[in-house]
């Protein structure tokens, strides 16, 4: 259940609000009670707010673990239907990987010795040049 976001500031502002002034309500005349009463009901408000404000950014990552924890618990409902056709998915996209790699490593094969009858022609001819130059 989801609760009112403004509901626990308020709260805290009116409970600020009713200990400032029955404090100051046997002192001071009732509307000065009254005033500082609304003083404190802000300062309260602010006070809370800033608290939650704090609370939620510093546990952010505690909070958001604690929903995806929700979250796989929804998803853990699903039915088997939907859990197959998820495998069956899986496996078409891994069989395209695995024929995507042999057509790569067949392609690396034949690049690898053409450079390779390259290599050895060029050393072939620097050989002859360096035998000639001598």
């Amino acid at each position: 259940m989801k609760t009112n976001r403004w509901l626990f500031p308020i709260f805290a502002g009116t409970l600020g609000f009713l200990i400032s002034f029955f404090m100051s309500y046997n002192v001071n005349a009732v509307l000065t009670s009254f005033v500082r009463g609304i003083i404190s009901f802000i300062v309260f408000f602010l006070l809370f707010e800033l608290v939650r404000f704090i609370f939620f950014y510093s546990f952010s990552d505690l909070i958001k673990e604690n929903l995806d924890e929700a979250d796989d618990n929804i998803t853990a409902d699903e039915s088997e239907t939907e859990k197959s056709e998820v495998a069956v998915e899986e496996d078409k996209n891994f069989n395209a990987a695995d024929n995507s790699k042999q057509i790569a490593s067949e392609m690396t094969e034949k690049d690898y010795n053409d450079v390779a009858q390259f290599v050895k022609t060029e050393l072939a001819k620097s050989e002859k040049e360096s035998s000639t130059v001598n």
